[in-house]
């Protein structure tokens, strides 16, 4: 089971905040991500703790990807976790600004 969401915020506060409420709707879609939900969150963390705040006429872009692999039950459940993948990226980028 794999997930990928992206989003802007105007600031790292207000991304960790949104990164939390993306992971919450991909989590209700796949509850199996209760099993990476902390160490998602964390890594988005950890790369929004290395950038610097946005300035003037900036935003944080942040995407958050990954998936589990491993032993499914006939329910749907997964047993045992035999492969994971998180990827993040943070960055500052330029608000768009209305053309005058």
């Amino acid at each position: 089971m794999s997930y990928s969401y992206s989003l802007k915020a105007p600031n790292k506060a207000a991304a960790t905040a949104e990164a939390a409420a993306q992971f919450d709707k991909v989590q209700e879609a796949q509850p199996v991500h209760a099993h990476d939900r902390a160490a998602a969150l964390a890594a988005a963390e950890s790369a929004l703790g290395l950038i610097a705040e946005p300035g003037e006429l900036e935003e944080v872009s942040l995407s958050v990807s990954g998936w589990l692999s491993g032993q499914w039950q006939k329910d749907g459940t997964l047993s045992v976790v035999t492969g994971a993948s998180i990827s993040v990226s943070a960055s500052i980028t330029p608000t768009k600004v209305a053309a005058t």
